[in-house]
């Protein structure tokens, strides 16, 4: 009576053709999305020094840091790097 009864249902076997699929697709995107070539030690050398870079023009500058700004932009800040070392990890 309803379409879906002819059809088999899908499952996580192995031997179901959709479990290849779905392997084919995660396969694909994680050649995508996975930078195998990185160096975290090497890519956490950069940020270092571009953080350093930062300072340093701040300072040459003489600006002064808005404090309501920092508390603001912290949680964000801190999200992001967050993501950022997951990325290195994987």
């Amino acid at each position: 009576m309803i379409i879906l009864d002819k059809s088999n249902p899908i499952t996580l076997r192995k031997d179901d053709p959709f479990y290849d699929e779905i392997k084919e697709i995660a396969e694909s995107l994680k050649n995508d999305l996975i930078e195998g070539n990185r160096n975290p030690i090497k890519e956490r050398e950069k940020l270092l020094e571009q953080k350093d870079e930062l300072i340093a023009e701040k300072e040459k500058k003489n600006v002064t840091n808005d404090s309501s700004v920092d508390e603001l932009l912290a949680p964000f800040l801190h999200s992001f790097r967050s993501i950022e070392i997951i990325g290195l990890i994987l």
